[in-house]
């Protein structure tokens, strides 16, 4: 088992990536925010985020890289992972009966289209449980119909999730470093948890338009102009 060493990185100050990340995590979470916690408290949890990532970002990943072993990061990635999975199973099934705020019908527009489509028929001509409808474009259908012939198109993200470790692990060359991508992403970033166990397309739908585009140009040929 091996450790990075931790003078193999920055660790600096980097203020405007910090408030990127923060933005990136913070604003798809407001709403929910706003609709659990009310209005007032959405500046302070975007202030929050702000804080905990300026405050923790060198302390919390010199610790990681320190005291975390490359072998210990994987295991600890996959056990994440399948803690999603079986928050999942757990949680999904309520959300889906509509018991608790609803419901929600981004994967039904998805098993939707994808079975018309996979039965020669028009994919856009039904509409969801909840009268809503189909508005994933054909890009995000086809991508969903193996998933589909599988089930389910919520079952997408326990493919694209891993497939976005990897490909990270790779790009920093540490799993140590993505396993603290990923917790800060879970921690700081409540939507996308929510996202995870109830079905939503939209955590897939930005690691695969993400990964195919930074494979893209990783592998493209120089420009010639």
């Amino acid at each position: 088992m091996t450790r990075l060493n931790i003078r193999d990185w920055r660790l600096g100050s980097p203020t405007w990536a910090l408030v990127g990340l923060a933005f990136f995590l913070a604003l798809p979470s407001t709403g929910l925010v706003e609709k659990y916690l009310g209005t007032p408290l959405v500046p302070v949890y975007v202030l929050g985020v702000l804080a905990v990532l300026f405050i923790g970002y060198r302390p919390a990943l010199i610790w990681f890289l320190t005291h975390v072993s490359s072998t210990r990061a994987v295991w600890l990635l996959v056990a994440i992972t399948a803690g999603l999975v079986i928050a999942f199973a757990v949680v999904y099934p309520i959300a889906d009966s509509g018991f608790f705020g609803g419901g929600a019908d981004r994967d039904d527009a998805l098993n939707l289209a994808a079975s018309e489509l996979l039965h020669g028929r028009y994919p856009y001509s039904e509409e969801t449980y909840l009268s809503n409808p189909i508005s994933p474009l054909p890009g995000a259908v086809l991508l969903a119909a193996p998933f589909v012939l599988l089930g389910n198109a919520a079952y997408q993200v326990f493919f694209w999730l891993p497939f976005f470790l990897i490909v990270m692990a790779r790009w920093f060359g540490s799993a140590v470093v993505v396993l603290a991508l990923l917790l800060t992403i879970l921690l700081l970033s409540p939507v996308v948890l929510r996202g995870i166990v109830t079905g939503s397309d939209l955590l897939s739908n930005s690691i695969y338009v993400l990964l195919f585009a930074f494979l893209t140009v990783r592998n493209a040929p120089p420009p010639r102009y």
